[in-house]
């Protein structure tokens, strides 16, 4: 009896140590892909990112593109996660005068996609389109339209030229050069919405929110109606269109 049980406790130890990877705990794993992409008759760039956040910058280098992928993957082994991150690539394809960037939807009972966030350098004169975001979205240096259909954090556009309609969960802040036949249309469920434009500017202008507050500085209205939650007025001719919007936050406009 007391030889079977010597034999049962040697085969016991000797599984376990033979199968280490059963044991083990899942960690997060990280890793980065880099990708460059000719841009030759190509002016729309479109991002669709369901695991992370965006920051995209415009830059000199006219027909051509730049994209990081940082990615973070749950997983029992680096092996596991390594096939993982082959698996959770950016979809490119060109569609007329438009570059898609897609990240598609993954799931997998191996392994958790935690996190990928997108950095993009692309031709400052594009225009940039981010159908679906999870994290946060910084544009900066950019001359063409921007337009944020879902953004589920807070966005932020520095040193823009053109025209913008941004949608968010979160707060907005916007400094901007509108063209007299522009537009800016922001609007923010839960978060504060800022605009920064020129003194100069030529815009008719709308400000609303249900309950936080309006306020403007740095700007003349040649006519102005205000209340606490409401403002509409007009700068200059009034050519460009400016509407700003919050549901539960402030909304401040602001001349620089």
């Amino acid at each position: 009896m007391r030889k079977n049980f010597f034999i049962f406790l040697f085969l016991f130890l000797g599984c376990r140590r033979h199968n280490p990877v059963e044991h083990q705990q899942p960690r997060a794993f990280t890793k980065s892909q880099y990708i460059g992409r000719s841009l030759k008759n190509t002016n729309v760039v479109c991002v669709d990112n369901p695991y992370g956040g965006l920051v995209a910058t415009g830059w000199g280098f006219k027909d051509t593109l730049f994209l990081q992928l940082n990615k973070t993957i749950t997983a029992p082994t680096s092996g596991l996660a390594e096939k993982h991150f082959d698996l959770l690539a950016a979809d490119l394809q060109i569609s007329g005068d438009t570059l898609w960037i897609v990240l598609p939807w993954m799931l997998s009972g191996e392994v958790n996609y935690d996190h990928c966030s997108v950095n993009l350098n692309l031709p400052y004169r594009s225009e940039l389109t981010v159908q679906y975001c999870e994290g946060s979205i910084f544009v900066d240096q950019l001359d063409g339209k921007i337009l944020v259909d879902r953004g589920r954090d807070k966005v932020k556009i520095d040193n823009h030229t053109g025209s913008c309609r941004i949608s968010a969960v979160g707060d907005i802040d916007v400094t901007t050069v509108l063209s007299d036949s522009g537009f800016c249309l922001l609007t923010s469920e839960t978060g504060d919405v800022l605009l920064f434009i020129p003194q100069t500017a030529n815009a008719d202008v709308l400000l609303e929110t249900f309950y936080g507050r309006v306020r403007f500085s740095g700007l003349s209205f040649l006519t102005l109606d205000q209340q606490y939650n409401r403002l509409a007025g007009i700068l200059g001719t009034g050519s460009a269109r400016i509407r700003a919007a919050s549901i539960w936050r402030d909304v401040v406009l602001t001349g620089f």
